[in-house]
């Protein structure tokens, strides 16, 4: 969608199936115009849009809800105040005024891709070449990847270096009959499902350049040591995975700014339906349970909720997931779904 709004083809949904994230997007991209852009509950829209912004300088506001304006963005304080950006956080939401200038940005590369992302698609438009330049190893690359890719379909080219990416300036996205593939990241809860007994076909590329498609080689290898750095949305669907078989995530950390704390909420998760883990540093251990039913708080998390509807294929009792409107975050079918492949819900009025 961005790219597509930056090769002035407007904002346009084709090709989507839209989800609140997908509509926070939009409204975010139509905000521009008016210097105010709500981001609804979706981070990845708040760091990929407030770059953009700045491209054509400005002053901005970008609101939200939900943990939207808890989720860490002190990368992007740090390096565009030291560009003589202005900025300011509060509780009403963020406020920034100035203009994107090239050179270099020095970023910690294990906190979140989607800092990255947001310069890599901003950086290029702008005079001048630029250097993103990070100090620790990029987490979620595989993330970073998408946008690459992305971005070469549009015709701009972001070059990777040992230490981060070079950007040369002066380039223009062109318009492109560009579609997403398959989404891995949603096909990975049926996937699971699967592999827990199920059997539901599904259409998907052989090679694809998202990172969570590693949830088949994972899967079909039944790992039960798995480093989720590249595929931190994987995280609750295979902890549901591993409660059967035993096994553990690492490099979890991470995962406490989502839209939950999602290490506690996947442990309050697997806890309710009878399995036991436990917390060592970034490693989180899943032990071998027999699951029962129970009632699973999602928190407002959407992966969570997803994450429980599959636990329910092998646990013994019902499993009742309070605040399951939340899939409309990023699958609003999910449901309907679920129930189009024999899956059996009741829904109640929790109050």
């Amino acid at each position: 969608m961005i790219c597509r709004y930056l090769a002035g083809g407007g904002i346009s949904t084709e090709g989507l199936d839209v989800s609140d994230d997908i509509m926070a997007t939009e409204a975010a991209l139509a905000g521009l115009a008016k210097g105010v852009c709500d981001c609804g509950e979706s981070g990845s829209t708040l760091r990929f849009i407030v770059p953009v912004a700045l491209v054509r300088g400005g002053s901005y506001v970008f609101t939200g809800r939900g943990r939207l304006l808890k989720r860490p963005m002190e990368e992007y304080r740090r390096v565009f105040t030291d560009k003589g950006i202005k900025w300011n956080e509060d509780s009403d939401g963020l406020r920034v005024s100035g203009k994107l200038e090239s050179g270099e940005y020095i970023l910690d590369g294990g906190i979140s891709s989607q800092y990255i992302t947001g310069l890599l698609l901003s950086l290029p438009l702008l005079h001048g070449d630029s250097r993103i330049i990070l100090t620790s190893p990029l987490q979620s690359r595989s993330y970073v990847d998408i946008t690459l890719a992305i971005q070469r379909a549009f015709g701009v080219e972001c070059t990777p270096v040992p230490d981060g990416y070079y950007i040369k300036g002066g380039q223009q996205y062109r318009p492109a009959p560009v579609l997403p593939e398959p989404d891995f990241s949603q096909a990975a809860f049926w996937m699971t499902a699967n592999a827990l007994g199920c059997d539901i076909s599904m259409e998907l590329p052989e090679k694809s350049v998202q990172g969570d498609s590693v949830i088949r080689s994972i899967l079909r290898s039944g790992s039960r040591d798995i480093d989720i750095s590249d595929c931190p949305d994987l995280a609750p669907t295979l902890a549901v995975w591993l409660s059967v078989a035993g096994g553990r995530l690492t490099n979890c950390l991470r995962l406490r700014y989502k839209e939950s704390d999602r290490i506690n909420s996947v442990r309050a998760m697997l806890g309710a339906l009878g399995c036991a883990t436990e917390l060592e540093g970034d490693c989180l251990k899943i032990q071998k349970s027999r699951l029962h039913g129970g009632t699973v708080d999602t928190f407002g998390d959407h992966r969570i909720a997803m994450a429980a509807a599959v636990a329910a294929v092998a646990a013994d009792g019902e499993v009742t997931v309070k605040g399951a409107e939340c899939v409309r975050k990023s699958y609003p079918a999910f449901w309907d779904d679920y129930k189009k492949l024999g899956g059996k819900i009741h829904e109640r009025n929790m109050g």
